[in-house]
């Protein structure tokens, strides 16, 4: 069971690490940053009700875009090839 499952982890670290290293950066939408934004400060309801009753319209919340570095993938890589390396390299019972 460990053998299967620490390969199968390596496996699926190694495609994740490839797509990080393919990947420049991530655009975020407006909703996905507003649920970000309420999970890092949840008092983001209320000023957003705030924000609305003064001014009378909606919160405008920008699309935001996050680079991903290209360390995080090399780190991801290693770790999986760690994992896979180990997962060929322990015994069956």
């Amino acid at each position: 069971m460990k053998k299967g499952l620490c390969f199968f982890v390596g496996f699926l670290l190694l495609l994740i690490g490839g797509q990080f290293l393919l990947t420049d950066r991530v655009y975020l939408t407006s909703q996905f940053t507003h649920a970000l934004a309420r999970r890092q400060d949840p008092t983001i309801n209320k000023k957003t009700w705030w924000y609305e009753a003064i001014y009378g319209e909606k919160v405008k919340i920008p699309e935001k875009e996050i680079a991903i570095p290209e360390s995080a993938a090399y780190m991801t890589m290693a770790v999986a090839s760690i994992c896979i390396m180990h997962g060929l390299v322990i015994r069956s019972k």
